[in-house]
């Protein structure tokens, strides 16, 4: 048995006789009701459909009150030029049970954007929004770089910023990173991010999906990122719901003569499609962004007939019922039947919630309540003078919800449960004593502030929940000897009651590997020290971000620090840049540990008791950068690999050996095989003389592709990796974030957190 309800025709359940019939018997039931649009009788419901699709204003009249479902799609933004951001996708709105007034409206649909935004979408009475949906914002280009706002904000270009969406319409464009296009933002989820530097444009956001016309169709999707050097197969990065495709890098004529697989050439393609809103993909290098797709209104008006019964259910579409869901017509004043509805508790197909029916509720044709009652069965009487009349059957929703603690508390309501959709629900974070509870993490309903301990919502969807413990900042973990380990992955503060005997380890953020063919960035400094004992007071910490591929010289990493008072205790230094090919850039950066030197330059000091140099390099050699265990290799591999990057050091203060702040390795001049040349300690490979494609679809022993193993490692501290010599390619990897650790021997119940 089908459990949930599928949308199907009356001409198809009962054939094509009866639906010819209601046809003839309520055609001008619907006419005399509202005027304007297109107008699609829906046979399973006997709604009218009124769909605006033509770009400008016109008019809509309703002859009485209704309580009406509508769609309003704002215009796409057009993709950015030359490299551009895909074009952001028109606002979505939609509403059901919205009570309109008897009265003329205007209806506005917006235009799709050519080289600029959307425009909006609205319906208006007496020159007074009802409802507006904002027009797509324009992708960025490859000189402008930011993506604009709107209903969903255009994708970035070229380590742009995407631009915002209008809450509760769409969502942000994808930021970019270097020779990278972010796609526009869609009405169901944010543009891709721009990460693949020198090849296909990035996604578009996805759109959303309505059912207000009787079958499924997706609005507002977000258009694709072109693409920088990418020639090979046709880019299908447009957002579902419109969205246009980036342009990869091949002639126009080329793109009119590919025939897609739904019929349209790869350059039609390209354009956000009329009457969903989609956004338009981003141009290639040196094109012209793409135009984005006209809005859309459409108001859907339920059916009144004085002579039938509309029978439906809440939530829509759930269980059977006697008569089955639909339209019982043809009933005289007075007739009567039994009808009655299945009280199986029913799980969903996709085994994601729980119904189960709760009674009835019986509407006029203003939706007033005529009568409810809570069994699953009742006689029905049609009323004097025949008048239209809807029963509904009521179901709750139940969805699956877990809640768990991390260490060091407990939750209200541990395990799993199934909880009502229709009643709030109050779940407490309980920390042990002398502990502060941190944060929670998992499907939070929008708006719930997960630094609350005390969290009160109504669940719709299933969700996983998890308490922690310690700081925002942070986590906590109970090691060997009741000691109590504190992990800092972002800046927080701690406060300690008494004096507390520590060991404490900080390393800096990692330096990124330099521009074509570069050296490896340095390992973020290191500093490892035990029997540390910290007063009583607060504390506040401070983590080292991984540094930036930037042209030139890669940029180094940020510091680690313990303060107190505005003093620091203890600072480990980032790591320094790698260098780069060209001869104003080719000396490694100093810092923590120091950059390795590219192309005959020399390689980044160390900073004393942290870390290591850079290694020097020969001409058209790549040095290593320098690690908190050893100096960086120098470069004496002219034109073939880069040079390895200098060792971490290890350290046990988790209880377990693991090694921090490795070097970054050196770039590949002209080398084609796999390089590992990373210091151990999170240190990034340099890259191989391959394209960005080809190293993404090469997987290492560890799991990670070689694309992501040239990256320093977060948490560890570990520096970039060094660049390749193909133009497409020419930036150096980032470092890793740092890391602070404090661990306090035998202290439990010290801990509070500061707000």
């Amino acid at each position: 048995m089908n459990l949930i309800k599928k949308l199907a025709s009356v001409a198809v359940c009962l054939g094509a006789f009866f639906a010819l019939f209601i046809g003839a018997a309520f055609a001008g039931s619907t006419s005399d009701f509202g005027d304007g649009g297109e107008v699609a009788i829906l046979g399973d419901t006997l709604d009218a459909v009124h769909s605006f699709t033509n770009v400008g204003t016109s008019t809509f009249t309703l002859t009485r009150p209704a309580e009406v479902w509508i769609l309003v799609v704002g215009g796409g933004g057009s993709g950015g030029s030359d490299c551009g951001g895909g074009g952001g996708a028109g606002g979505f709105v939609e509403s059901n049970h919205v009570v309109f007034a008897a009265g003329t409206y205007t209806v506005t649909v917006g235009k799709g954007g050519v080289d600029g935004s959307g425009g909006y979408s609205a319906i208006s009475l007496g020159g007074v929004d009802i409802v507006r949906a904002s027009g797509g914002g324009l992708g960025g280009s490859f000189r402008g770089r930011a993506g604009t706002a709107g209903g969903s904000g255009g994708g970035a270009a070229n380590e742009g910023i995407g631009g915002p969406g209008t809450p509760g319409q769409g969502y942000a464009g994808g930021d970019a990173d270097t020779r990278c296009m972010g796609g526009g933002g869609g009405a169901g989820g944010p543009g891709e991010y721009g990460s693949k530097a020198g090849g296909p444009g990035n996604l578009g956001g996805p759109g959303r999906a309505s059912y207000i016309t009787g079958s499924e169709v997706y609005y507002a999707g977000g258009g694709g990122g072109g693409g920088y050097s990418y020639a090979e197969a046709p880019i299908m990065n447009g957002g579902i719901g419109g969205g246009g495709n980036g342009a990869r890098h091949v002639s126009v004529a080329t793109r009119q003569a590919t025939t897609l697989p739904d019929g349209r050439s790869e350059y039609e393609a390209e354009c956000g499609v009329n009457g969903l809103g989609g956004g338009g993909g981003g141009a290639n290098n040196g094109g012209a962004g793409r135009p984005g797709g006209s809005g859309v209104v459409i108001i859907r008006i339920p059916g009144q007939p004085d002579n039938a019964l509309r029978v439906t259910c809440t939530p829509e579409y759930i269980g059977e019922a006697d008569p089955a869901y639909g339209w019982v017509t043809n009933l005289a004043s007075g007739s009567t039947f039994l009808a009655s509805s299945i009280v199986t508790a029913i799980t969903n197909e996709e085994k994601t919630a729980v119904y189960k029916q709760v009674g009835w509720t019986i509407y006029d044709k203003e939706d007033n309540v005529v009568s409810s009652g809570s069994g699953n069965s009742l006689i029905y009487t049609h009323p004097t003078p025949a008048e239209y009349r809807r029963l509904e059957w009521r179901w709750d929703k139940f969805v699956f919800g877990t809640v768990s603690a991390g260490d060091f508390g407990s939750v209200s309501s541990p395990g799993a449960s199934l909880y009502s959709c229709s009643t709030p629900v109050t779940i407490t974070a309980i920390p042990d004593s002398g502990v502060g509870f941190s944060y929670w993490s998992g499907a939070l309903p929008k708006g719930i502030d997960a630094s609350s301990a005390s969290i009160t919502f109504t669940p719709t969807v299933p969700f996983v929940i998890t308490a922690h413990f310690g700081g925002a900042g942070y986590v906590m973990t109970n090691v060997g000897h009741n000691d109590i380990l504190y992990t800092f992955f972002a800046a927080d503060n701690i406060e300690f009651k008494r004096p507390v005997k520590t060991r404490i380890l900080l390393v800096g953020g990692g330096g990124a590997g330099g521009r074509e063919c570069s050296g490896g960035g340095g390992g973020g400094g290191m500093i490892d020290t035990n029997d540390f004992y910290l007063a009583a007071g607060t504390y506040a910490v401070a983590v080292g971000a991984g540094g930036r591929p930037k042209y030139g010289k890669g940029e180094n990493g940020g510091n680690s620090s313990i303060s107190y008072a505005g003093t620091a205790i203890f600072t480990a230094i980032g790591g320094g840049g790698g260098g780069g090919f060209a001869s104003t850039t080719t000396t490694g950066v100093s810092g923590g540990c120091g950059g390795g030197g590219a192309n005959g330059g020399a390689g980044g000091a160390g900073t004393e008791g942290q870390g290591y140099a850079g290694g020097n390099a020969a001409s058209r050699c790549m040095g290593g950068g320098g690690g908190a265990g050893g100096p960086g290799e120098d470069g004496v591999n002219g034109g073939g690999p880069g040079n390895a990057g200098g060792p971490g050091r290890a350290s046990d203060i988790t209880g377990e050996e693991v090694y921090y702040a490795g070097g970054g390795g050196g770039g590949g001049y002209a080398y084609g095989s796999i390089l590992i040349n990373g210091g151990i300690g999170g240190g990034g490979n340099g890259a191989r003389n391959v394209s960005v494609v080809m190293r993404q679809a090469t997987t290492l022993p560890d799991g990670r592709n070689e694309y992501q193993a040239e990256c320093g490692v977060d948490g560890l501290g570990g520096g970039g990796g060094g660049a390749n010599n193909i133009s497409a390619d020419y930036q150096g990897r980032p470092g890793g974030r740092g890391v602070v650790i404090i661990r306090v021997k035998r202290s439990v119940g010290l801990f509070i957190r500061v707000r």
